[in-house]
């Protein structure tokens, strides 16, 4: 037997298919723009990943060197004062990291007189490298003087600093590491 829809209940079928459809179609954007935002997160720790390696490998260079070599070449750095405020402004450089970046509040960086040309990967203070994952990654050196309060008796030991960014936005950074030389030890 078949039954016929009410007069007061035509097009009812139509409106629960539309609505139906539009909670469907809700649901999977906001499955593609979670699967989107996992893809971004997974691409940022790659690259973090391999730029905390490109770091510890830039380190490794002076843990290889006798503490008394290590320093940075002149020139070079001279070059980067010149041109570079991304360089001269981190943090690794300032005196006191919470006062503004100026000449006023810059550590002075060591040299190595050794260093010649063409200068090598430890002497460089900057430096852009291709990480296994194929992207471009700058690669800035600091080397300064540091009083740790650990160390008794209190003396001066040489603080490196490696900070890693992105080529193409050199204001990102994706890694930063530090290791202390102890000349005295």
């Amino acid at each position: 037997m078949v039954t016929r829809l009410r007069d007061d209940q035509a097009g009812f079928g139509l409106i629960e298919l539309l609505i139906a459809m539009t909670i469907l179609n809700i649901g999977m954007l906001a499955l593609v723009a979670s699967l989107n935002s996992g893809m971004l997160a997974l691409t940022n720790a790659g690259r973090v990943t391999t730029a905390s390696v490109i770091a510890e490998r830039q380190l490794e260079l002076y843990r290889g060197m006798d503490a008394a070599s290590i320093g940075l070449r002149q020139a070079s750095v001279d070059a980067l004062y010149a041109a570079n405020t991304v360089y001269t402004c981190d943090v690794a450089l300032r005196v006191n990291p919470a006062l503004a970046c100026s000449a006023a509040n810059r550590r002075t960086q060591l040299y190595n007189a050794g260093c010649a040309n063409p200068p090598s990967a430890a002497c460089n203070p900057s430096r852009t490298v291709t990480g296994p994952d194929g992207a471009s990654y700058r690669v800035d050196t600091y080397v300064v003087n540091s009083t740790p309060q650990s160390v008794t008796p209190v003396r001066a030991v040489k603080l490196v600093t490696v900070v890693v960014r992105n080529a193409g936005d050199p204001a990102r950074v994706y890694a930063r590491h530090q290791s202390t030389f102890d000349e005295g030890a």
